[in-house]
């Protein structure tokens, strides 16, 4: 079974993704609400996709945490965003595989 980690610190949002995504995948689908706990979940359990809202709402954003988990483990990546910030398009797209 495939893990698919959800980070998002908007808990409604998150729940309305995670039911969506678990009706659409076989996958166990993991919830982080902020940037350590899905780095220690990409850890501990190792993970074949990440969800990540890019605006977090701390110091460290979605991309940053893209970022570490794209040099460690090489890890696909979705991002979510809710506004059209320049900087954060630049920023994520440097991560973008074709």
């Amino acid at each position: 079974m495939k893990n698919i980690l959800l980070l998002q610190n908007e808990r409604i949002i998150t729940s309305d993704l995670r039911r969506i995504i678990e009706t659409g995948c076989h996958a166990d689908v993991h919830l982080a609400h902020d940037s350590s706990t899905a780095l220690r979940f990409a850890r501990e359990i190792g993970i074949d996709l990440l969800i990540t809202d890019v605006d977090l709402g701390e110091r460290i954003d979605g991309v940053d945490v893209a970022t570490q988990l794209d040099s460690l483990y090489q890890t696909p990546i979705l991002f979510l965003m809710s506004s059209s910030d320049e900087e954060m398009l630049v920023r994520a797209s440097r991560l973008t595989r074709i």
